[in-house]
């Protein structure tokens, strides 16, 4: 599960503070419900930054069906999978873009949520550790 419940609470300058139950270290706030909403998606995908150069994987999705909750996007996702499948093969980002023939730059790009990265490359590095990306379309949970 990728949908993180988020608590939020008019906060007492006017804004709206944001905290995250399963991720304790997701604090932030916006001037509307909905703005304090997108500061919360930003905050989790550079919290799963962090995480994947730390070598620590996530903790599990916990929130309802109704509940408020913020998404790790699927490219954030799948950059996570990169990261773990290079920690489990003990393969470094310099290991991994000798073999990939590439500058180990673009690997640490490829690793960064925040930054766009284009399906044929990470499935080239995902082939670069012997193993497939697979693209699978589910509903979505309320």
């Amino acid at each position: 599960m990728d949908r993180y419940k988020l608590n939020i609470e008019p906060d007492d300058n006017g804004t709206f503070l944001v905290t995250c139950p399963a991720l304790p270290e997701l604090t932030t706030f916006g001037e509307t419900e909905a703005a304090a909403l997108a500061a919360a998606q930003d905050a989790l995908v550079g919290i799963a930054g962090q995480y994947a150069r730390r070598d620590i994987d996530l903790p599990p999705g916990d929130a309802m069906p109704g509940e408020a909750a913020a998404r790790l996007p699927a490219m954030a996702r799948a950059k996570m999978a990169l990261a773990r499948a290079m920690r489990r093969a003990g393969v470094t980002q310099v290991a991994l873009a000798r073999r990939m023939g590439i500058d180990d730059r673009q690997v640490r790009r490829l690793l960064d949520p925040h930054v766009a990265s284009g399906l044929d490359q990470l499935e080239q590095a995902f082939a670069t550790l012997d193993l497939a990306l697979r693209i699978e379309v589910q509903p979505m949970a309320a």
